[in-house]
């Protein structure tokens, strides 16, 4: 096997950047052949262009963009095994409580204190190991068969394999009736095939299981946009706000309801609060920039969000949208204030 493949070199990079040359690094670096097993996932940086190429003038602006995208996905890892271990320990809280119930059952209680024999106390002892031993066991069948299924769901989910992936989902409810990653996930399956109704019965059943779950009101309050439930939407995304007031994508969501209500000023203050918490939201200004554009008349608000907007894709290197930006701003430039009549 050729130890070289564009894999193995990424890894060798890592372990070992300093004894890599500028010329190798580049090499490393420039576009590289998409056709591989793992051609579906995300490339980064953003917009998938390589670090070397024109559209990133400096490279360190490239590096950030990785780093930030991995964070991200590291985050959302450790969330997700943080769920699983909640899992995991309320399966074994179930266990105990299990054994304990057959232990303190009022008529063993009463076998034992009527019948004083020790061989019978040994044997009942004996079964409580057994029965203890066997609901181990099986306890860690089926933490393995749920992991598996998570990740061959996920799979199915990246292949766009929808249904693939909502019937795994489905299957580790059967096995684990509290998971609340499976209900989350078979909640995004079926949002994705456009069952918006069953996705957000997953949502809230995720909810009811752990009430300050963030993405699964998030994820409820998109379901029911697309559902023209605006009003609900609203309330998820605010409970979101609520349990994590630094969420901008809450805000950014919370505004996009409110728009579809037409409550144009709501939605321009929800947009204002996410770009103060994150400076760099495209959407925020792109959205405030739409209201003021199209529907509060305010031309020079939205050139300004606008500029915004094209600032924050040259950083990123995204070439295409930012010239489509440039192009809007002109033509807005251009366009002569309307008549009042």
């Amino acid at each position: 096997m050729n130890s070289e493949t564009p894999v193995n070199k990424i890894l060798i990079l890592a372990a070992n950047p300093q004894g890599v040359s500028k010329l190798r690094l580049d090499e490393e670096l420039r576009d590289i052949e998409e056709a591989t097993p793992f051609g579906h996932l995300q490339c980064l940086p953003y917009n998938g262009e390589p670090i070397t190429s024109r559209f990133w003038p400096r490279q360190d602006d490239a590096f950030v963009d990785i780093v930030g995208k991995i964070r991200e996905e590291v985050e959302k890892i450790q969330e997700e095994q943080r769920q699983l271990q909640l899992i995991q320990e309320q399966q074994k809280s179930e266990i105990f409580a299990s054994i304990n119930r057959f232990i303190s059952n009022h008529s063993l209680n009463r076998i034992i204190r009527g019948i004083n024999v020790p061989i019978l106390s040994v044997g009942i002892a004996a079964s409580v190991i057994g029965i203890a031993v066997l609901l181990g066991f099986c306890s860690s069948l089926s933490e393995m068969q749920v992991n598996n299924l998570l990740s061959q769901g996920q799979d199915k989910l990246n292949r766009r394999n929808y249904q693939g992936a909502s019937e795994d989902y489905t299957e580790i409810i059967q096995i684990t009736p509290k998971n609340i990653n499976a209900y989350i996930k078979r909640g995004d399956a079926r949002y994705l095939l456009k069952d918006y109704k069953a996705a957000i019965q997953d949502y809230t059943q995720a909810i009811q299981i752990a009430p300050k779950n963030i993405n699964a009101y998030i994820k409820r309050g998109h379901a029911r946009h697309f559902l023209k439930d605006y009003q609900a939407a609203i309330k998820d995304y605010t409970q979101a706000i609520q349990i994590a007031p630094k969420n901008v994508t809450a805000y950014i969501k919370r505004g996009n309801a409110q728009y579809s209500l037409k409550k144009y000023q709501a939605a321009i203050d929800d947009y204002s609060k996410a770009i103060r918490l994150s400076p760099d939201s495209v959407n925020g200004y792109k959205n405030r920039g739409f209201v003021y554009e199209k529907n509060l008349q305010n031309k020079q608000e939205a050139i300004k969000d606008y500029k915004k907007v094209a600032t924050i894709y040259k950083k990123q290197g995204a070439t295409d949208k930012y010239k489509k930006t440039i192009y809007k701003i002109q033509k807005l430039q251009q366009r002569k204030p309307q008549s009042s009549n």
